[in-house]
């Protein structure tokens, strides 16, 4: 008890002024205030120093709120939460006075300067390491299997980008990845899933939802491969490569290499596949689609499987073309086309042969002519390759005589005859021709048939 007593006196002087140094348990003292402990402090007697305990630190504003001449008061704030401990008021503030700390792990940005605030820009040399020692990654992030299922999150990353930026031609990204090494086989972005667990597995899923209040276009994914070297002979560019392993022979299971589906979307025009290459001006071969389907040779194996109620061809400015039936067609039929870009199945007998007649006065037999009945004098286009295999039937028109027919190259010519010529007559006169039937073979008209009287 004398102790404690000794040691109370001893501390109330230390509220008066004091010239030289003050010692406790020492007679020299070698600072302003030295403190030696007891070797035997006895029962319920400890070394050390207990500073004010306060429930609350004051604050700015209340009467107790220290000035900036008291930097380097100490208090003890006695809580239960997380707040209890010393702080020391710095001059404005109270500061925390937080267990002693190894050198800071992160630099402010561009700096070797510790990070001490939760806002800083920082960065690091290292690799770091989430979850577990993992290491082969500038940033490795690991769930292990050992972890209780009740501790282990579901997600090995998530990013969440709420930027709220509406200005004109702002992106923003949940993930941007850029590979520049020089070397090597490079990869954007290498997605691994084993055969592990019994469930569905996806390599990549995405989902995207359509903006309800403007017209901007919605992608799923989109690849762009740009500038592509000129000189790069022999290069392959792929915009999209997909490669699915071998099934086991005798599985049972359904392989899409690539699966494309389309939700109800009322009044829109939907593409399950929408490929376009090359431009007006690009130079060499261009496939829209190339499909190879390759096996044994004893099942089937399509290059191409449309199901739908139209399918369309049409020439490159899409200026042209056919709507090309779906319908199956009965056997015998042939495919035909009205002219209007409609195809269709025809008996190729129905209702009879039906071709081209044309009744004329004069002028040049046309290509889509096939049977001519003639009331005036007629010229007939020169046998060359593009009309190769054209067929004429001419004849006499009613009440006509006397027409003459002119072969424009001067080709006429009988089977078996050597000799050609240019015209030929038609009549009604007593063994005269009628009409006649001519055929070109890319040379000369060959007169096949003749009608007389």
């Amino acid at each position: 008890m004398k102790s404690k007593t000794t040691l109370l006196y001893l501390f109330s002087l230390l509220s008066l002024t004091a010239l030289g140094q003050v010692g406790i348990r020492t007679i020299q003292p070698t600072a302003d205030l030295e403190i030696v402990s007891n070797p035997t402090p006895g029962a319920d007697n400890y070394n050390g120093v207990i500073i004010p305990k306060v429930s609350a630190l004051p604050v700015t504003g209340d009467a107790t709120f220290p000035k900036a001449a008291q930097a380097g008061l100490i208090l003890y704030l006695d809580t239960t939460d997380t707040t209890k401990g010393i702080y020391m008021f710095d001059g404005t503030q109270y500061v925390k006075l937080e267990a002693g700390a190894l050198a800071g792990a992160f630099f402010n940005t561009g700096t070797t300067t510790i990070a001490t605030t939760t806002t800083a820009n920082v960065q690091r040399t290292g690799n770091l390491s989430l979850g577990s020692s993992l290491n082969s990654g500038r940033l490795n992030l690991e769930i292990l299997n050992s972890e209780l299922v009740s501790n282990a999150p579901e997600i090995g990353l998530r990013i969440a980008n709420a930027n709220k930026t509406t200005a004109a031609g702002t992106s923003t990204y949940g993930i941007l990845t850029e590979n520049t090494s020089s070397s090597g086989v490079k990869f954007g972005i290498r997605n691994v899933v084993t055969s592990a667990g019994n469930g569905n597995k996806t390599g990549i899923d995405s989902e995207v939802t359509p903006s309800s209040t403007n017209n901007a276009v919605t992608i799923g994914t989109q690849s762009n491969i740009n500038n592509v070297p000129s000189g790069a002979s022999g290069a392959i560019v792929y915009g999209f490569s997909n490669f699915m392993g071998s099934l086991n022979g005798g599985s049972t299971s359904i392989g899409y290499n690539t699966k494309s589906g389309f939700g109800d979307i009322v009044s829109q025009t939907n593409y399950g596949l929408y490929s376009e290459v090359g431009r007006s001006t690009s130079r060499g071969t261009k496939y829209g689609v190339y499909s190879k389907a390759l096996n044994t040779g004893t099942e089937n194996a399509y290059s191409g499987y449309f199901v739908g109620n139209k399918f369309a061809i049409r020439n490159q400015n899409e200026s042209t073309g056919y709507d090309l039936t779906v319908d199956t067609g009965t056997a015998g039929q042939v495919l035909t086309s009205n002219g209007d870009q409609t195809t269709s199945w025809k008996n190729a007998n129905a209702n009879g042969f039906k071709t081209n007649i044309r009744t004329i006065s004069g002028g040049t037999a046309l290509s889509t002519d096939h049977t001519l009945i003639i009331n005036g004098d007629i010229s007939i286009p020169d046998a060359v390759t593009s009309n190769a295999g054209q067929i004429y039937i001419i004849a006499l028109g009613i009440n006509s005589n006397n027409r003459v027919i002119t072969a424009i190259g001067g080709d006429f010519r009988y089977p078996g005859d050597a000799n050609a010529f240019s015209t030929y007559g038609l009549n009604n006169n007593g063994n005269g021709t009628r009409g006649i039937t001519i055929q070109s073979n890319g040379t000369d008209w060959y007169i096949i048939d003749v009608l007389r009287n």
